[in-house]
């Protein structure tokens, strides 16, 4: 029965360790995870967002710089444009919440997927479309 009850303490120990780290924090992972989606932006993606799901986030693009800075309705957005491409962080006290793989499209929303924690290469994501206001 100890032994039982040992196990079942190391099990539950793993478990609760991991799940902090499977969400990952914005200053390593998150920004990891940013930092390898490339380099140039073809698109400026300033402005007000809104999504049915997601309600209104802003976007902050300074001119020439593939960065973002912005909020949605309670969280921080980090992000970077790779081309006509936009992967977004959103984040609450420095632990990354979602985040999300998006497509300039010609008709000016952004659509794509998004994920619980950090988006890995083989997730299915969620769909998500934010129109510009």
């Amino acid at each position: 029965m100890k032994k039982l009850l040992f196990l079942f303490s190391i099990s539950a120990v793993m478990v609760a360790l991991t799940i902090p780290l499977s969400a990952g924090n914005l200053t390593t992972k998150g920004r990891a995870w940013l930092d390898a989606q490339g380099n140039s932006a073809a698109a400026d993606v300033s402005g007000v967002w809104y999504s049915k799901g997601w309600g209104t986030v802003v976007l902050h693009q300074a001119p020439g710089s593939r960065e973002l800075t912005g909020k949605d309705d309670g969280l921080d957005v980090s992000g970077v444009v790779v081309g006509n491409e936009v992967r977004l962080l959103f984040s609450q006290r420095d632990k990354v919440m979602y985040s999300a793989e998006l497509t300039l499209a010609a008709d000016g929303t952004l659509s794509g997927e998004y994920a619980k924690g950090l988006m890995r290469e083989n997730t299915k994501g969620r769909a998500m479309r934010l129109t510009k206001r």
